[in-house]
């Protein structure tokens, strides 16, 4: 019998560039779902006592509004044609999905290395797709 929604959970690791693209990203997406009030009233004025309290208040979006349809699809480091540096054998298409979670991500001033961020994210279902 049916009771209830259950939401999968996915993963995902991205090796940054030098802009920290993938950290932003996701970063930014978080905010969105869960970020300060665009247009403050009531609660969320700077003058309301939640304010001057140090604590912040949050206007939450609805989820329609933040979940959205992701692709995924994993590379190969070699195709199987002369002169491909690359290729794409299969995919994922996660459906109404959100990152509930970034991993921290560890800084160092020590050697330069690369770095790895790893995304929690939910989503509704999925559907796997195979290149020819």
């Amino acid at each position: 019998m049916a009771m209830g929604k259950v939401y999968n959970e996915m993963d995902i690791s991205f090796y940054c560039d030098a802009d920290s693209i993938p950290i932003k990203f996701f970063r930014a997406w978080q905010d969105m779902v869960m970020g300060p009030a665009d247009n403050p009233t009531g609660a969320y004025l700077k003058s309301s006592s939640t304010y001057k309290n140090r604590h912040q208040a949050f206007s939450q979006y609805y989820y329609d509004e933040y979940t959205y349809g992701v692709i995924i699809n994993k590379l190969e480091k070699y195709g199987t044609k002369p002169g491909e540096d690359h290729r794409e054998d299969f995919g994922f298409r996660l459906e109404r999905a959100y990152p509930y979670t970034i991993s921290s991500v560890p800084y160092s001033a020590g050697p330069a290395q690369l770095v790895k961020v790893t995304v929690g994210m939910y989503y509704e279902y999925s559907s796997m797709y195979i290149n020819p």
